[in-house]
């Protein structure tokens, strides 16, 4: 084994897990961040497993008078369904499915990146459930760069009740925001082994 792929294991943890791990959030008021940008070019809703983050993108289009509502994926037919009623009833707004079928949040951001470039837009706005919000803004600022402005709305909020439910959520959160932060690491360690 050689000695140069264990000094780099070591300084990415020392220099990059440890403050990573760090900035975790620990409370369930600590993931439901939000972030605002002045007149975003388009709303960004984030399917889910549930359809208020679609209602809320929605909302947010009507009364902010943003002129696109793009969503990654559709993978929920009842989610099709409302996206077709709100279609039949000639919004102020267009809606545009990016892909069928996305099955992580690391997907929604590359689809989304590619849909910005071909429109050359840089400023927008994210609507997702509180829990998911702090992984999303780390992966969507992540793969969209500097160029892009990122906004970021949620359709919930922290629950003040059953707590202890939602920690196993938020635990699952972090596990895959840090499988997310070391992976890049992980799979230049696996090109410089492979043949």
């Amino acid at each position: 084994m050689c000695e140069v792929p264990f000094l780099g294991l070591l300084l990415y943890v020392g220099f990059v897990l440890i403050p990573f791990a760090l900035r975790m959030p620990l409370r369930l008021e600590d993931f439901a961040v939000s972030a605002r940008v002045e007149a975003p070019q388009v709303v960004v809703a984030l399917e889910g497993e549930i359809i208020r983050r679609f209602k809320k993108g929605v909302e947010i289009a009507e009364k902010e008078g943003i002129p696109l509502v793009f969503i990654p994926c559709v993978l929920l037919e009842d989610n099709r369904e409302y996206l077709e009623d709100v279609s039949a009833s000639n919004p102020p707004f267009s809606i545009v499915i990016g892909a069928e079928g996305s099955a992580s949040t690391y997907e929604d951001a590359r689809i989304t990146k590619s849909f910005l470039s071909e429109r050359g837009l840089s400023k927008i706005l994210i609507v997702t459930d509180w829990y998911h919000a702090w992984r999303t803004l780390l992966v969507f600022e992540r793969v969209l760069g500097k160029e892009v402005e990122i906004g970021l709305e949620l359709s919930s909020v922290p629950p003040t009740d059953d707590a202890v439910r939602w920690y196993g959520v938020l635990w699952k959160e972090r596990v895959k925001a840090l499988a997310f932060h070391v992976s890049p690491f992980l799979y230049r360690l696996w090109e410089e082994d492979s043949p």
